[in-house]
């Protein structure tokens, strides 16, 4: 087996924080600390991890943006299984990752702001080159995407206010337009219907858009009580949103209606603490990545229900 430079835990529950009077339908949801990756299998440290992507089968992509590479992973029993590095002239600072339905990953170069495709064995597959976009936008300056179940992209474009929906070659479909009244939007999930999520920094909010519609609609209130800079959002298989708050190092969980379920983790280097995290992944099996960026780390947590 290679050599993976890990830290384990048995047990440890992490039990959800919620203000007193908090109505939550997942108040017995727990997450308990498994493991952390430091290293890769030749003892080289992660530098600044800004991306963790995952998929069925507990596969992880580890975006080792400081390093400017990808790392490919299987985690089993506590143990992340090397499976491929990926390191290309064409994505030197990748940031957050999503894996496609056929296992190829797409990687947002956060300096070239352009989503690179690439095989699991680390071929180059291409960069995404939009097609057909409207006229009066027809540049795409990319903040960050999802991926829906149809490999379809969703991708923020901070240049024209909007998210773009590609196909998987890259042919325009539709734009989503912006809520009437935002702040900064930083991040976008989608999740198995097609309801798209956006998720707003400066206002501590969701927004969201059900398949087809044309703009975004509030779908949570501000959530400054329980978020200081929220800049992450994924969606898991059973329709909860998980928020990762940037500043304050905590993770916030809301369900499909916008409503505050739980609050877990808190600011600090030790195991269950983080310190500027960004991306994190939820797979079915219910486990829990987070790209740990300023402890130069991923840690991983078992959703238990």
């Amino acid at each position: 087996m290679n050599r993976i430079l890990v830290t384990c835990m048995a047990v440890m529950v992490l039990c959800a924080q919620l203000p007193a009077g908090t109505a939550s339908g997942a108040e017995a949801m727990k997450l308990v600390y498994a493991a952390s990756l430091y290293a890769d299998e030749k003892g080289t440290g992660l530098s600044r991890p800004d991306g963790a992507g995952c998929a069925g089968g507990n596969v992880l992509v580890v975006a080792d943006t400081g390093n400017g590479r990808l790392l490919n992973y299987v985690y089993q029993q506590n143990v992340f299984r090397f499976t491929g590095e990926v390191k290309l002239p064409e994505l030197t600072a990748p940031s957050k990752v999503q894996i496609t339905s056929k296992g190829e990953i797409l990687a947002l170069d956060e300096k070239q702001r352009r989503i690179v495709r690439v095989s699991r064995e680390g071929a180059l597959l291409g960069v995404i080159a939009p097609t057909g976009l409207p006229a009066n936008a027809a540049a795409m300056t990319p903040r960050s995407f999802a991926v829906d179940a149809g490999d379809r992209l969703y991708v923020l474009d901070i240049g024209a206010d909007r998210i773009v929906v590609l196909e998987p070659t890259g042919a325009f479909v539709r734009a989503i337009a912006y809520p009437a009244e935002h702040g900064f939007l930083s991040d976008v999930a989608v999740d198995a219907g097609g309801t798209v999520f956006a998720l707003d920094t400066v206002q501590a909010r969701v927004f969201s858009a059900a398949s087809n519609a044309p703009a975004l609609t509030p779908l949570s209130p501000p959530l400054r009580e329980h978020l200081r800079f929220p800049t992450s959002i994924t969606v898991d298989e059973k329709g909860s949103l998980w928020v990762v708050d940037r500043n304050g190092g905590v993770l916030v969980v809301l369900d499909r209606s916008g409503n505050l379920q739980a609050r877990y983790l808190d600011h600090g280097w030790r195991d269950g603490q983080l310190r500027y995290p960004s991306q994190a992944c939820v797979t079915a099996e219910g486990t829990l990545f987070i790209a740990d960026r300023e402890n130069h780390r991923v840690q991983v947590f078992t959703v238990v229900r």
